[in-house]
């Protein structure tokens, strides 16, 4: 049997794990933080590298994963977090998020007002 079995409920299957998932694993495409990405993208013409690093970012990796996500060690990972905060005028993680949470709402709103 695989690692993902079902329970039959009285009108729907439950899947069950063996395993919780694996908790630095790879980042969903089309979840909310891709949409943050893709604002903080359009707003500050991130290139490839710069949005991995705030998708990453934005999911809460801690420095460590960063650093072997791309394969550098702690102090260029610091680095270069400290040069995304700087284009984007974020003072943080925090402030990263809460930046692109503004930007996906004013562009949700300019293509609702647009409609």
């Amino acid at each position: 049997m695989n690692a993902a079995t079902t329970v039959a409920a009285s009108t729907y299957e439950l899947p069950l794990f063996a395993a919780a998932p694996p908790s630095y694993g790879p980042t969903p495409r089309g979840s909310f933080v891709s949409g943050l990405v893709a604002s903080l993208t359009w707003t500050f013409n991130l290139d490839a590298g710069e949005q991995a690093l705030a998708e990453q970012l934005l999911f809460g990796r801690p420095l460590g994963a960063l650093a072997r996500h791309f394969n550098v060690d702690a102090a260029t990972a610091q680095r270069m977090c400290r040069e995304l905060f700087t284009m984007t005028g974020a003072d943080g993680r925090e402030k990263l998020f809460e930046l692109a949470l503004r930007l996906t709402t004013m562009r949700a709103h300019a293509v609702l007002g647009a409609e």
